[in-house]
């Protein structure tokens, strides 16, 4: 469970870095695995030498299966979301070292030149805490499983510190918030909200990267695109709040309507 002062930290940042979540021979079998399914399933960008990029990774193995539904990385996303889960989207990217690396990197990593994104603005994906004003709530959060050490020259995400509560484009945005640079050694979960600004960065180091990320959402959304999970990988689970959470919530009901977690607690 979240402490208060890192739950305060994900309030004012937008972001959390949470070390040793997974050990070392698990994020060990995850690269296998991961592997393994970029060599036998078709990439979603398959025209892309720098890295590989693939969707629904949980309906290919059941070791991704079972990273999605960790019961620290539920908690944890529930106590930043303030509600129930659903899966809203699973994908994992390997990614190469740059090609222009040992060149002039300056250019490579200029904030101006990066693509920078958000899936949410601030105003339908950032709310107060029910119970703390220093609190926040986020309905799209994205959890970053790190299976490789991500160092200062290891391609770790770069976002905009604070944009979870700023509108605006990434020029306008860039002018009120800071540039941070993920850093966390494998087994690492970074959460951040999707209301915040963020961009990819080129590796600078010899080392491949290889991270999984794990979306979720409130139980009233829609799973994304290429990411449903089959009936029978759903059913297999005899434990239902993990159903609801993998499948999706289909019972009767205005399920959104109450609070259902104390973030503070």
């Amino acid at each position: 469970m979240l402490t208060l002062e890192q739950l305060k930290h994900f309030a004012q940042h937008g972001w959390l870095i949470r070390e040793k979540v997974f050990d070392d021979e698990c994020m060990d079998e995850c690269r296998q695995a991961m592997d393994e399914t970029a060599a036998t399933q078709p990439a979603m960008k398959a025209d892309d030498d720098e890295q590989t990029f693939m969707m629904g990774i949980i309906n290919h193995h059941q070791l991704f299966r079972d990273c999605f539904l960790n019961p620290t990385l539920l908690e944890e996303s529930r106590q930043l979301m303030g509600t129930d889960l659903r899966h809203r989207a699973t994908w994992m990217i390997i990614k190469k070292p740059h090609p222009d690396r040992h060149q002039d990197c300056s250019e490579l990593l200029d904030p101006a030149n990066l693509s920078w994104h958000r899936d949410m603005r601030p105003k339908w994906g950032t709310f107060p805490d029910d119970n703390d004003p220093e609190l926040i709530n986020c309905i799209l959060i994205n959890c970053m499983v790190a299976a490789t050490d991500i160092g200062p020259d290891d391609g770790g995400t770069m976002a905009l510190d604070g944009s979870h509560k700023v509108e605006g484009d990434p020029k306008t945005v860039m002018q009120e918030c800071s540039v941070v640079q993920f850093e966390a050694p494998r087994g690492s979960v970074i959460y951040f909200s999707e209301t915040l600004m963020h961009s990819a960065v080129p590796i600078l180091s010899d080392t491949t990267r290889y991270v999984m990320f794990y979306a979720f959402v409130p139980p009233w959304f829609e799973v994304w695109q290429h990411c449903k999970v089959p009936p029978e990988i759903v059913e297999s689970y005899e434990d239902e709040p993990l159903r609801d959470i993998i499948g999706g919530y289909d019972k009767w009901g205005y399920n959104g309507q109450f609070p259902t977690t104390g973030d503070s607690d």
